[in-house]
C-alpha cells in the first residue's frame, strides 16, 4: 500500500505542476481567475478528480497483480499479464508518449498556457467575439457565427502570408480584430512558432498530459483485466480481494470520466468562437472508452443485489456521463455556470467541497485494513470484502 499511496501523490503533484506554477509566477491569482472558466479539464480535473482516480487505478492495480500472482490464473493470457505487467506498463509509456507528441503538433493548448499579455488579449477578445455573437438575433446567429469565423481565418492567413517573420507577425497581433487575434492563438502550429507560450508552462503541461494519459492508461489495463477476470476465471473471480479490486476500478473509471466531460466544455467555450479543426478531439475517443468501461462494468454482478443498489452504483455514473456531454447541446449550457466561464469562485470552491467528501467516502470504502492481506492470509482468515455497491 506504500507504493500505491507515493504513486498516487506523486501523480497528483505533477498533475496541478502547471496550475502551482501559473498561480505564483505566471498569470497569479488575479490573472488566474478569468482564465479557469476556459481550461476546466486543465485546472479542475487535475485539482479534484485526478487524485481519486489515480489512487483507485494504482489500488486496483496493486490488488489484481498481487493476487494473480499468488494465485495462478486459470486463464493463460491472464497469468501472462499478471506476470508480465511490468512490460503492459513499457507499452503503456510508449502510447503515452506517442499521444504526447502527437497532442504537441497537432492540438491548440488553452489561453493559461500563453505568456500574459497574450493570454489577456485572448480573455478580451473571447469576451467581445461572443457578445458580438449575441447580439445576433437567435435565428440568424448560427448563420452569422460560421460566416465570421471563415471570415476571421481568411483574414489570418492574408495577415500571415503579407509578413515575412514571426517577429512582424507578433508586432502588431494585439491590435487585431478580436476574432482574427483569436484564430491565430489558437492556432497549434502558430502557438509554436511565434512562441506565444510561456516555455515553463509549456513544459510542465506535458508533463501532466503525460502523467493524466499515463494513469487512464494503468486504469483501462486494470479495467479490462478486472472484467476478463471475472468473465472467464471463475476461481480468481471468486476471490474477496478480487472483489475489493473490481469496486477500486469503478471508482477509477468513474472518477476519469470527469475528464472528458470538462475537455469537451473547455472545447465547447472555445469553438463557439473560433471554429474547430485545432485539435484531435480527444474527448470524443476517450469519452467513448469512458462509456464503454462504465457499460461493461455495469454487466458483472460479483454479488448479488437487490435493483436499486445496483441502478444507484453502476447505471447512475453512466447517466452522468451521457448527460455531461449533451448538456453542451441544451440552450442553457448549464455546465458553464458550473465549471466554464459563468461560474464564480464561490460554485468552484463548493465543487471542490463537494469532490473533497467524495474522497473520504471513497477513500473510506477502498480502505479495510484487511484489503493489506495477502492472498494467503485472506484464505486463512474469513474477510468481509468491500464490493461494486
Amino acid at each position: 500500500m506504500t507504493w500505491v499511496i507515493i504513486c498516487s501523490v506523486v501523480g497528483m503533484i505533477l498533475a496541478n505542476a502547471p496550475l502551482i506554477y501559473i498561480l505564483f509566477r505566471v498569470h497569479y491569482p488575479s490573472g488566474l481567475s478569468p482564465l479557469w472558466g476556459y481550461a476546466p479539464n486543465q485546472f479542475l480535473f487535475p485539482l479534484i478528480a485526478f487524485p481519486m482516480a489515480a489512487f483507485s487505478a494504482f489500488l486496483a492495480m496493486r490488488l489484481l497483480v498481487s493476487t494473480l500472482q499468488q494465485s495462478p490464473p486459470q486463464h493463460p493470457v491472464i497469468k501472462w499479464t499478471a506476470d508480465n505487467w511490468i512490460v503492459v506498463c513499457l507499452i503503456g509509456i510508449i502510447l503515452t508518449s506517442s499521444i504526447c507528441i502527437i497532442d504537441y503538433f497537432f492540438s491548440a493548448k488553452t489561453f493559461d498556457k500563453l505568456q500574459p499579455v497574450y493570454a489577456q488579449r485572448a480573455v478580451s477578445a473571447a469576451q467581445e467575439v461572443r457578445k458580438t455573437i449575441l447580439d445576433v438575433p437567435k435565428d440568424e446567429r448560427e448563420e452569422k457565427r460560421q460566416d465570421w469565423i471563415q471570415n476571421w481565418r481568411d483574414i489570418k492567413q492574408e495577415y500571415i502570408a503579407s509578413l515575412k517573420n514571426s517577429a512582424d507577425i507578433k508586432k502588431d497581433m494585439l491590435a487585431l480584430p478580436p476574432g482574427v487575434y483569436l484564430q491565430i492563438i489558437q492556432d497549434p502550429f502558430l502557438q509554436r512558432n511565434l512562441h506565444l507560450m510561456n516555455p515553463t508552462v509549456y513544459a510542465l503541461n506535458f508533463v501532466q498530459l503525460f502523467v493524466s494519459l499515463f494513469t487512464s492508461y494503468c486504469a483501462l489495463f486494470v479495467t479490462i483485466l478486472c472484467i476478463y477476470v471475472f468473465k472467464t476465471d471463475t476461481v480468481a473471480s471468486q476471490m474477496p480481494v478480487m472483489r475489493n479490486a473490481l469496486a477500486a476500478v469503478f471508482f477509477a473509471v468513474t472518477f476519469f470520466s470527469f475528464w472528458p466531460i470538462l475537455y469537451a466544455q473547455q472545447r465547447f467555450e472555445v469553438e463557439y468562437l473560433v471554429g474547430t479543426g485545432y485539435t484531435i478531439m480527444p474527448q470524443v475517443f476517450s469519452g467513448l472508452i469512458v462509456i464503454g468501461l462504465l457499460m461493461a462494468l455495469a454487466t458483472l454482478e460479483p454479488l448479488k443485489g437487490n435493483f436499486s443498489d445496483l441502478v444507484m452504483a453502476r447505471f447512475i455514473p453512466l447517466m452522468f456521463v451521457v448527460a455531461g456531454f449533451g448538456s453542451n447541446l441544451l440552450d442553457s449550457h448549464p455546465l458553464r455556470q458550473i465549471v466554464g466561464v459563468e461560474a464564480n469562485w464561490g460554485t468552484r470552491t463548493l465543487l471542490i467541497m463537494c469532490f473533497m467528501i467524495a474522497w473520504c467516502i471513497v477513500g473510506l470504502y477502498l480502505w479495510p485494513s484487511k484489503q493489506t492481506l495477502s492472498v494467503s492470509e485472506m484464505k486463512s482468515q474469513p474477510t468481509k470484502a468491500s464490493t461494486l455497491p
